[in-house]
């Protein structure tokens, strides 16, 4: 693809600030677990969210961001300032308890096994 110009965009690690700063919060939650290396179904657990919701909010972070990838987004984001540096990362926001809706969920993190 190219620009007007005729010159091929910028691709770099840098995230529009401005941009950036639009993230709403669930989805700075949604990153900041990304960034812990957490995968879309622990993200839904921790958050009370389904896995669908986590895959909706991580396509919106990829677009205000311009990312190509969970790693690229969590880049720059770190970069613009959106989320955390990785030591405060190690105080994740609490774990809420699951709705009645998601039972599976909620077994799988409390740690018991399915009946």
């Amino acid at each position: 693809m190219t620009s007007p110009r005729g010159q091929r965009p910028e691709q770099g690690n840098s995230a529009d600030p401005q941009q950036a700063q639009v993230l709403s919060g669930r989805e700075r939650e949604v990153l900041t677990l990304v960034a812990r290396a957490l995968s879309n179904r622990q993200i839904g657990a921790r958050l009370s969210i389904a896995e669908g919701t986590v895959k909706r909010h991580l396509g919106n972070i990829f677009a205000k961001l311009n990312a190509v990838s969970r790693i690229d987004a969590v880049n720059k984001a770190l970069a613009a300032g959106v989320i955390a540096q990785r030591g405060d990362l190690d105080h994740p926001p609490p774990a809420r308890a699951l709705p009645e809706k998601f039972p599976k969920l909620a077994r799988k993190a409390k740690g018991d096994a399915p009946s």
